[in-house]
């Protein structure tokens, strides 16, 4: 009779226990996949909200810098040898100049270079443009196939600037306008402070909500030096899958990180 008895709570044990489970584990995977769809959906909600402020920073200078480099001032200013002598003319480009200025970024330094008349003003001074620093920076940019061109660096400090040397993503605008030229009459150079696309970006030193931009090459444009070489390995794995589905212009990936 015993042993009837334990068989009979063993079944009932069997027969109680086992749905429970079954159903345990199938709501808590249902579960998990609906809150994994919805953080994915949040994710990329704040990811398309951070592309279009970060990108109306970017297109709101690059509107400016466009209307300024196009104007008669400018392109009469390119064929004229300025200097500081000529005061009414240099006060009226660095007035432009500072108007450059937006409520949506901060604009560390412009300049405007005459590469034809050897001449350069920034929002500080003019002189003679082969007596800048960065004056082999601008052939440099001057020699690069496209028109318009964004890129990063640090920017330059001399004596005459009233700035430290900051981090900076600067826009670079040939004069004039004309497809894959090498040979422009002038450039027209802005640089905005990275931090403020940093923050933008809300970057955080929590890696499992680390966020960036990363050029063409793999790079993050916005790391600190460290971060640079910290994070390659993930930063080639998000580009590899990226170059590797062309159609896929956006979308959710996982990957393992060593260590």
């Amino acid at each position: 009779m015993s042993k009837y008895l334990l068989k009979l709570l063993a079944y009932s044990l069997v027969l109680g226990i086992l749905p429970t489970v079954i159903i345990g584990f199938a709501s808590y995977s249902t579960a998990s996949r609906d809150m994994e769809k919805k953080v994915k959906e949040m994710n990329m909600q704040w990811l398309d909200q951070t592309q279009m402020r970060v990108e109306q920073i970017l297109r709101t200078t690059e509107k400016s810098a466009t209307q300024f480099a196009n104007s008669s001032l400018v392109r009469e200013s390119m064929s004229s040898p300025l200097s500081s002598y000529n005061f009414e003319a240099v006060r009226q480009l660095t007035k432009e100049l500072y108007n450059l200025q937006s409520s949506d970024a901060i604009i560390t330094q412009a300049y405007l270079v005459s590469l034809k008349k050897n001449w350069a003003l920034n929002l500080n001074v003019m002189k003679p443009l082969d007596q800048l620093e960065n004056y082999q920076e601008f052939l440099e940019n001057a020699r690069q196939p496209k028109s318009i061109f964004w890129y990063t660096g640090v920017s330059a400090s001399g004596t005459d600037d009233l700035y430290e040397p900051v981090e900076t993503i600067t826009l670079v605008h040939k004069i004039p306008i004309l497809p894959r030229t090498n040979e422009p009459q002038g450039l027209l150079i802005v640089s905005i402070v990275l931090s403020e696309i940093q923050d933008v970006m809300e970057l955080s030193s929590n890696v499992s909500s680390r966020n960036y931009i990363l050029d063409r090459t793999g790079a993050d444009i916005l790391a600190a030096g460290p971060d640079k070489t910290r994070y390659e390995d993930i930063n080639n794995e998000v580009l590899n899958r990226l170059t590797s589905d062309t159609e896929r212009q956006s979308g959710i990936l996982n990957t393992r990180m060593v260590g």
